[in-house]
């Protein structure tokens, strides 16, 4: 259903992707459609993503899960240097779970489109989730 349609204003978004999972591609489509300026941090390079017109921009970052606090300092300065960007959105759970551990420091900044850090990690530990 498309929002706009219905007569409601759609607020246009600078929305900044972070993780490299088959989901990537089809939230960059759907966000790009609803008229959001869509951009993506990786750390194993997409073709699709990186050629695909629902994505205004691709950078590369670190390895979430082996340099983490490189990764977090990269997808820092990528949104110091674009202010207008106001949306995070991470999409793998390597991305959810160091987004969630530090989301302190991108409060004020951007939007964070996530849980919060107790349902990230009981959603990440599988055993405590089934008990």
């Amino acid at each position: 259903h498309d929002r706009r349609s219905a007569g409601a204003a759609v607020s246009r978004h600078h929305v900044l992707l972070v993780g490299n999972y088959r989901p990537s591609l089809h939230l960059a489509r759907v966000l790009a459609r609803d008229g959001h300026v869509v951009y993506c941090g990786v750390d194993d390079p997409n073709p699709y993503l990186f050629k695909s017109k629902a994505v205004k921009e691709c950078f590369s970052h670190s390895s979430i899960e082996h340099e983490p606090d490189i990764a977090l300092s990269q997808i820092e300065r990528y949104l110091l240097a674009r202010p207008w960007m106001d949306v995070l959105i991470p999409v793998s759970d390597p991305a959810a779970r160091l987004l969630s551990t530090f989301r302190a420091r991108f409060e004020g900044r951007v939007r964070l489109a996530l849980p919060s850090r107790e349902t990230v990690d009981l959603c990440a530990d599988k055993t405590a989730s089934f008990a």
